[in-house]
C-alpha cells in the first residue's frame, strides 16, 4: 500500500512538472493552426521552454512578438501573455497584455499611443484601449475607448469626438441564439454627451457570423464585380436567416447632446416598428452634415444641404411633425 501511494505521488509530481510544457505544446499547435488559416503566408518562429515560450510573427500586414508564461503563479492561471504588435494599415504599434484563468476565462487588454487609418478620410484615434473578457459559457464583453477621435478630409469635413467609448456585451440565450447589448458614448467638442444604446434579442449566432463575413468580403471587393455580387447574396441569405430566428432590435435610446432623443422597437420578421422621440432639427443637422460629407466626399455646405433634404423627405409621412425648428416622431407600424 505504501509503495502504491509513493508511486502515485511520484506520478502526480511528474505530471505537475510536465504540465507547463504540455500546455505550451498544445498552445503552439492551436495558435499555429489559427494563424495559418487567417494568414497562410505568415512566418512563425517559436521558442519553447518549460514554463515560458515566445513566438515572433511576420505577416504582410503586421508583425509582432508575444511572450507566454505557462501556469503562472502571480496571478495564478493557465497562461499569461504579453507582447507588442506593429500594424502596417492602419498604422499602429499595440501593446498586448492578457491571461487565461483556471476557469478558462480570457482577459485581454490592448493599448496604443495612436492609431491612424487613411481611407477617403483620415481617421486618428488618440490613446485607444481595448479590453476583452470572455468565458467558456460564451459570454463576451468588449470595451473600446479613446481619448479623442478625429476624422477629416481634404474638403473641409471634420468630426472630432471627445472620449468616445464603445461597450459590447453578449449573453447566450440557448444553443443557437444570443442577446447583444451595445452602448456608444461620445461628445463633440464643447457639447453635451451623446449616447446610443442598442439591444438585440434572438440573434442567430451562425447567421450573424455569416453576415459579418459577407460584409468583410463586400468591403474588399470591387464595386459591381462578381466577388461583390457573391458577397451581397451571402449577406442577404444571412439576413433572411436572422429574420427566421426571430430577431428583435431595440434602440433605448439614441440621445444627441441631451436635446434630441429617439427610442425604437423593431421586429423585422413581423414588420412591426415603433419609433418615438424628437428634438431640435439643428442638433440632427450638426451631426448628420459632417457624416454625410465624409461618407459622400462632398463639401460641408453641400453635405448640410443633403442632410436637410433628407429631413424634408420625412415630412409627408404619418407620425412625423416639423414645427418651429423641432422634429417630432411618433410612428407605429403596422
Amino acid at each position: 500500500m505504501k509503495r502504491a501511494l509513493i508511486l502515485l505521488l511520484l506520478l502526480l509530481v511528474l505530471a505537475a512538472l510536465a504540465l507547463p510544457a504540455a500546455i505550451g505544446g498544445l498552445l503552439q499547435d492551436q495558435a499555429e493552426t489559427a494563424l495559418r488559416e487567417r494568414w497562410p503566408d505568415a512566418e512563425l518562429r517559436w521558442q519553447r521552454g518549460w514554463t515560458r515560450s515566445s513566438v515572433e510573427i511576420e505577416a504582410d500586414e503586421w508583425r509582432g512578438r508575444i511572450d507566454i508564461r505557462q501556469l503562472p503563479l502571480n496571478p495564478p492561471g493557465l497562461l499569461a501573455l504579453s507582447g507588442r504588435i506593429t500594424l502596417a494599415e492602419p498604422a499602429a504599434t499595440i501593446d498586448l497584455d492578457g491571461r487565461i484563468g483556471a476557469q478558462l476565462r480570457l482577459q485581454l487588454q490592448l493599448d496604443s499611443a495612436a492609431i491612424t487609418l487613411q481611407t477617403q478620410a483620415l481617421w486618428q484615434w488618440h490613446a485607444p484601449r481595448l479590453v476583452v473578457n470572455a468565458d467558456r459559457r460564451g459570454r463576451l464583453s468588449l470595451d473600446l475607448e479613446s481619448r479623442q477621435l478625429q476624422v477629416h478630409d481634404g474638403l473641409g469635413n471634420r468630426l472630432t469626438l471627445e472620449r468616445p467609448r464603445l461597450r459590447l456585451r453578449t449573453e447566450p440565450q440557448d444553443s443557437e441564439t444570443t442577446s447583444i447589448d451595445l452602448q456608444l458614448d461620445l461628445s463633440r467638442i464643447g457639447q453635451a454627451p451623446s449616447r446610443l444604446v442598442l439591444q438585440a434579442e434572438s440573434v442567430d449566432r451562425q447567421a450573424l457570423a455569416e453576415l459579418l463575413e459577407s460584409g468583410r468580403e463586400l468591403s474588399r471587393s470591387e464595386p459591381e464585380s462578381a466577388a461583390a455580387g457573391v458577397a451581397a447574396i451571402g449577406a442577404l441569405g444571412a439576413w433572411q436567416q436572422l429574420l427566421a430566428g426571430g430577431l428583435q432590435l431595440r434602440v433605448a435610446p439614441l440621445e444627441l447632446e441631451s436635446s434630441f432623443r429617439l427610442e425604437s422597437q423593431w421586429q423585422p420578421a413581423k414588420r412591426r416598428l415603433q419609433l418615438v422621440g424628437g428634438g431640435p432639427e439643428a442638433t440632427l443637422l450638426d451631426w448628420a452634415g459632417p457624416i454625410i460629407g465624409l461618407q459622400q466626399e462632398i463639401s460641408p455646405t453641400l453635405a448640410r444641404e443633403r442632410a436637410r433634404e433628407l429631413l424634408d423627405a420625412l415630412e409627408p409621412q404619418d407620425g412625423i411633425v416639423r414645427a418651429g425648428g423641432e422634429l417630432k416622431i411618433d410612428i407605429e407600424r403596422p
